[in-house]
């Protein structure tokens, strides 16, 4: 089935989940990426900070640098044929948690993000097939993330690429910034998990 064929296919089906896509988004769909998606090094660090857009993450950033570095994670780039980072996404394997929903073998992805001006090219879906294809290379069957409430856009692309609400999550979290401050930021979220199969 082609990609047309598929839009086609839930407009004419209406399957509960999925959204009938608007002319604007049928324009985007048909743009695409000129560039690769590669794993993370680290003289990517500072491209991650977005110019100054994330630069309060630099310490939080590193951290998770070093924590792939062991195979706590694994950290996923979208660069352009130019070297513009323009995409990334962050794995972490089988991570903490108290949900009973979430099995211990899983995969959390987190600071999921593609530039405005390149969305609608398929990056986003880009990384994540590229983190399904991990889970399934390393026998992991699940995927899960936090997907902010007011971010409407991205809840759309989770759940038509088969993610489900699970609970809400009050995203109320701290960390020290890139100056040495002790920061909260509270982000009410969903969380929404995928099985791999």
């Amino acid at each position: 089935m082609t990609a047309q064929d598929a839009r086609l296919s839930r407009i004419n089906n209406k399957t509960p989940g999925m959204t009938i896509l608007s002319a604007a988004e049928e324009w985007l769909g048909s743009r695409s990426f000129d560039g690769e998606i590669r794993q993370m090094r680290q003289e990517d660090l500072p491209l991650i900070e977005w110019g100054c857009e994330y630069l309060r993450y630099r310490r939080v950033y590193r951290e998770v640098f070093r924590n792939s570095l062991n195979g706590k994670s694994i950290l996923w780039v979208a660069v352009t044929s130019t070297g513009e980072m323009v995409g990334q996404v962050f794995i972490n394997v089988n991570p903490t948690h108290a949900y009973k929903l979430i099995p211990s073998q899983s995969m959390l992805l987190s600071s999921f993000r593609v530039k405005r001006e390149y969305r609608g090219c398929g990056i986003g879906s880009s990384l994540l097939k590229t983190c399904e294809r991990c889970a399934s290379e390393r026998k992991i069957g699940f995927l899960w993330l936090n997907c902010s409430k007011s971010n409407q856009n991205a809840l759309t692309f989770y759940r038509n690429r088969g993610f489900e609400i699970f609970r809400s999550d009050p995203g109320d979290w701290q960390y020290i910034d890139h100056n040495g401050n002790i920061r909260r930021e509270v982000d009410p979220a969903w969380s929404l998990c995928k099985r791999i199969d």
